[in-house]
């Protein structure tokens, strides 16, 4: 697995070395979120999982004309069946579905993807 050492040049800034396995996965959501936010991507997070079918990715970001699910992981996360058959089964229908773990350059590359420009035919 690739670790992203040099964040800032991959555009994101170093992530910081949390104790916490749950502490990292806290410190990702509310990150994406804000990136996703301030760059005008709309956001959904199920706070209470409970009674939902297992598997489903943490985070639905869009903006249009674009769409992506997010599975989120410590650093050591492992995802489970339920979850990688949900990446899997979005990404066939030709949907952006993507883990990404903490520390890593799957976390900058999400980043990135975040901070693009809409494509100039939806501008809003």
């Amino acid at each position: 697995m690739a670790r992203c050492s040099e964040g800032r040049a991959a555009g994101v800034a170093q992530a910081p070395a949390l104790r916490s396995l749950q502490s990292q996965e806290e410190y990702l959501l509310l990150t994406v979120r804000a990136v996703a936010q301030d760059n005008g991507w709309i956001t959904y997070h199920d706070v209470d999982s409970r009674g939902s079918e297992k598997g489903w990715p943490d985070l639905a970001i869009a903006r249009a004309p674009e769409v992506m699910f997010v599975e989120l992981k410590s650093s050591s996360g492992r995802i489970t069946k339920e979850q990688q058959r949900w990446i899997d089964e979005l990404t066939a229908c030709g949907v952006d579905a993507r883990v990404v773990r903490y520390g890593t350059l799957e976390m900058a590359a999400l980043f990135a993807d975040l901070r693009k420009a809409r494509p100039a035919q939806v501008a809003a």
